[in-house]
């Protein structure tokens, strides 16, 4: 018998298989949401969020503007494409600060691996963590 996979469908069956270490949970499956705790080390802005699409794409609430990008996974991790935003003025500084680090944080291959804590997620470039994200219930 021989399995036949669309290649659309092939993101979302790797991301699906990709499992936390003696663990049932899935690392960024569809249809998960997380809040952004740290961006880069700093915390992260109330309401910044991350969710999967059923359709291998993320998407969510960056520290002022809505975002959205394609996630594909590699060998290592995943890669995340430039993230398109929507253009919304953002008067705070120090909130027009965190979306530019996030944006940053966001784009381009990453390692990701459990937290230290349950639900807890770390999106990392090389030994540096960029995100840090907790499941949300």
């Amino acid at each position: 018998m021989r399995l036949r996979l669309s290649l659309a469908a092939l993101p979302l069956v790797l991301l699906a298989a990709c499992g936390a270490p003696g663990g049932g949970s899935q690392f960024l499956a569809p249809g998960a949401s997380y809040t952004v705790t740290q961006i880069d080390g700093r915390p992260a802005p109330e309401g910044v969020t991350l969710e999967v699409t059923e359709t291998g794409r993320i998407a969510g609430q960056a520290p002022c503007n809505r975002y959205f990008a394609t996630l594909a996974p590699t060998a290592t991790g995943i890669e995340i494409s430039a993230p398109g935003v929507t253009r919304m003025a953002c008067l705070d500084r120090e909130r027009t600060a965190a979306e530019t680090a996030f944006l940053a944080a966001l784009e381009g291959p990453r390692t990701v691996l459990p937290g230290t804590a349950p639900g807890q997620l770390a999106l990392r470039e090389g030994n540096r963590t960029r995100l840090l994200l907790v499941r949300a219930q």
